[in-house]
């Protein structure tokens, strides 16, 4: 290991939904529903072109979990912060009582069958926000027993901005138990874009998945009626300390990705994601500027 603490603070896992079913409580566990929601089946793999994707999910969590400390070591890494890949997406499921088992169940697998298994690798959970009192209750719980360090929201699918006193339980929660709330970008459904005329989604998916990674904090947005509105949801001046938005990496587009993204957007992603890299300097340790510095 170098001198420098390196930290991948946005790491994934590949979850199994059948890993997750295990740990159903009474009578959810009984029932043979998907365990989230979905909308157009957009190609993920894009022609079996991305590989990394269709390899890890047929890993179990134990190999994942090998196959993390061994980048790391090659890397010279020494944590990564590991978000769910799929179980983001219980933050849309409408029924209250369901997405609550739920959101329990994820947080428990990732508690005993990635976390328990190594001091490295530190998985985030994932929150029932339709109900605030129920994601706290739910942070407190994850926190306490589980470990857990974080917490996953994927802005789309929620029933309010971030920025609304809605949420304020949750908050509270998090700062009380120390844990961070990651804002996790994500592709939109395409009816939230007006994209339901659309007849394909080969690029489409990819456009709003970047797209929605413009995420601003509240007092950036003019009111909040202004252009950005549509595809970021405010996040509360005062709520900074909490609260780490995952822009994602350039790197990672494809090119035609950054034709969308204006020179104003261009700036202002640049200086949110050096208070992102402060945020994790003051929470978890020193954050390489770039990938292995």
């Amino acid at each position: 290991m170098s001198n420098l603490t390196a930290i991948d603070a946005d790491g994934h896992i590949i979850e199994n939904e059948n890993d997750i079913r295990k740990y159903l409580q009474e009578p959810w566990n009984r029932r043979s529903t998907a365990l989230r929601p979905g909308d157009q089946p957009c190609d993920n793999h894009m022609f079996d072109c991305f590989q990394s994707e269709r390899v890890w999910s047929k890993l179990s969590p134990r190999e994942q979990i090998t196959r993390w400390h061994e980048l790391m070591d090659e890397h010279q890494i020494e944590t990564a912060v590991c978000f769910p890949t799929g179980s983001g997406s219980v933050v849309r499921l409408q029924e209250v009582p369901f997405q609550i088992a739920v959101a329990r169940a994820c947080n428990d697998h990732f508690a005993a069958e990635y976390n328990a298994l190594s001091d490295r690798v530190k998985c985030v959970g994932v929150l029932p926000m339709r109900s605030p009192t129920a994601a706290a209750e739910e942070l407190e719980r994850a926190v306490k027993e589980g470990g857990i360090i974080g917490f996953e929201i994927l802005p789309p699918g929620l029933p309010v901005a971030l920025g609304d006193s809605f949420y304020d339980p949750v908050y509270a929660a998090a700062e009380k138990c120390g844990a961070v709330l990651g804002i996790h970008g994500t592709r939109s459904w395409s009816r939230e874009f007006g994209a339901e005329g659309l007849n394909t989604f080969a690029g489409s998916c990819l456009r709003l998945h970047r797209g929605h990674l413009a995420a601003v904090y509240q007092h950036d947005l003019p009111g909040r009626a202004g252009p950005l509105s549509q595809t970021a949801l405010g996040i509360p001046r005062d709520r900074r300390d909490l609260v780490a938005l995952l822009l994602g990496s350039p790197r990672r587009a494809l090119g035609k990705t950054r034709a969308i993204r204006d020179a104003p957007a261009q700036r202002k992603t640049q200086r949110v994601g050096k208070e992102i890299r402060g945020l994790f300097q003051h929470r978890v340790g020193r954050v390489a500027a770039r990938p292995y510095d």
